[in-house]
């Protein structure tokens, strides 16, 4: 059984990536000594080696990577601290290098469009991961980028229901009336494993998924529909107000991610996604926002 090193799963990406290639792979996964003790217990129990780092040195994530086939690479963005930007892009290069003095087979990694560099305004959470995929590039190393829309699960953290009125709430996503893609974590374990199933012909390309173009209205009336008696209704929040939500760690950020996200078209491709989600003898099990929303409605209330 091939092995596959995650890097890591503290964020949801990496835990459920690294969760679903449980089925086939023997999973090496990587997590701070703190990080959330049932995920930690959910990997061990499908079989997972987790490794406990709280320093990437070149040692430590050398013999996390040695004897790996592949690796998977997701680095996560702490808007809290201090020049979190340089510690992202260091924490993601120094696996890069690595991954290439372990002869890595196939890196699977999170990408974008820098955005800094497209309409000159800084998302550095994006912008990170451009510059980790550089390194990537210089080091000629057998790589697929990753480019995932906005998860559908940010409906139950950064963008949760605002409650207005009895029953009634506003969904807060600056898209105005833009259809944007989305896409549901639930299917991103099913995605990479397709990637690996590709090989070679994934090589040097980036992977940009959907399960298809929304408008927060069409979203809001989705969830009234399901989600009875409540109403969800847009918010009609602007750009600049996301800015400006200070309770929102990287809220500037994110802002000029949505910005970006309504003035440039990055041609997320569904069927492509439809077709990683089969492969490998799978059944297609990619989720649109209506079955996402069916089948998480229970969680969706409890945040009510």
């Amino acid at each position: 059984m091939e092995s596959v090193a995650v890097f890591t799963v503290s964020n949801e990406v990496g835990y459920r990536v690294a969760l679903a290639l449980t089925s086939k792979y023997k999973v090496r996964a990587v997590i701070p000594s703190d990080g959330d003790p049932v995920k930690i217990q959910t990997l061990e129990s499908q079989g997972a080696d987790v490794f406990k780092l709280d320093e990437f040195t070149p040692d430590s994530v050398g013999s996390v990577l040695r004897g790996c086939y592949s690796c998977f690479l997701a680095t996560k963005t702490v808007f809290t601290e201090p020049n979190f930007q340089h510690n992202e892009i260091e924490r993601g290069t120094l696996v890069v290098e690595q991954c290439k003095e372990a002869a890595i087979c196939h890196l699977i990694h999170l990408t974008h469009v820098t955005v800094e560099f497209s309409i000159g305004i800084l998302a550095r959470q994006n912008d990170a991961k451009e510059y980790i995929e550089r390194e990537i590039r210089r080091l000629e190393l057998p790589s697929t980028g990753l480019i995932l829309p906005m998860p559908y699960e940010a409906l139950l953290n950064i963008h949760k229901p605002a409650k207005f009125a009895k029953n009634k709430y506003l969904l807060q996503i600056p898209m105005g009336e833009t259809a944007f893609d989305g896409f549901s974590l639930d299917n991103v374990g099913d995605v990479v494993i397709g990637i690996l199933s590709d090989g070679e012909k994934s090589f040097g390309k980036d992977y940009a998924v959907s399960s298809g173009k929304l408008t927060v209205d069409d979203m809001a009336y989705i969830m009234s529909t399901i989600i009875t008696p409540v109403d969800f209704r847009d918010a009609k929040l602007t750009v600049n107000e996301m800015r400006e939500m200070k309770e929102i760690a990287g809220c500037e950020d994110i802002g000029n991610m949505y910005e970006f996200m309504g003035r440039m078209d990055l041609r997320h491709n569904v069927d492509l996604t439809r077709r990683l989600c089969s492969l490998d003898g799978h059944k297609c099990s990619l989720l649109s926002f209506e079955q996402w929303v069916q089948k998480h409605a229970d969680n969706i209330k409890q945040l009510l």
